[in-house]
């Protein structure tokens, strides 16, 4: 007999005990297998918790054996979208804006390691294009003002964003986060 699927709450404890809870040296090895595992949750909340843990070098760094790039490529995407997405203000679900600022450094870093594939680039940028056109206004101030606005920072970001620009639905954000770098500047 299949043991019950374990709630919540009690997914969320485990997490958070595994990875040392208030105490992060305290953490043992955390099983890759039982961190997959943990990723396949569907649960918004349960996928925050994990994600704080797993986005703390501190903690991660106990996960045997390591997570690689393609371990956490679509859990961490999947989050951050639908932390931008849904705009969530539970306990462990990162705010629309957070989640974009973290997308934003997650993308930076990307862009600077060159032993991460570009197609992880090209995939980042097509599911923003998706998110930007399928969202409400509220999705896509986020993805303008805590994303877009912040990448172009990077002059070689924002022209692997041009395309955009020749888009109807996607030319204004990209005009936008252009015009706002320039007055930062």
């Amino acid at each position: 007999m299949q043991p019950p699927n374990p709630s919540q709450q009690e997914m969320i404890a485990a997490i958070c005990a595994a990875f040392g809870g208030d105490d992060p040296a305290s953490c043992g090895d955390v099983p890759k297998a039982k961190v997959l595992e943990w990723m396949r949750s569907s649960d918004l909340q349960v996928q925050g918790a994990l994600y704080s843990m797993v986005s703390d070098a501190a903690r991660a760094g106990h996960i045997r054996p390591a997570l690689q790039v393609d371990d956490y490529f679509t859990f961490v995407l999947d989050y951050l979208e639908r932390c931008i997405e849904l705009d969530d203000s539970r306990e462990w679900v990162d705010s629309r804006y957070l989640a974009g600022h973290q997308l934003v450094a997650w993308i930076v870093d990307f862009w600077n390691n060159a032993s991460v594939p570009r197609e992880k680039l090209a995939e980042i940028k097509r599911r923003l294009s998706a998110l930007y056109k399928r969202g409400d206004d509220g999705v896509r101030d986020a993805v303008l003002n805590a994303v877009l606005e912040h990448l172009f920072e990077h002059q070689l970001i924002a022209n692997y964003f041009q395309s955009w620009e020749s888009d109807p639905i996607l030319s204004s954000a990209y005009r936008d986060a252009l015009l706002w770098v320039k007055k930062k500047l």
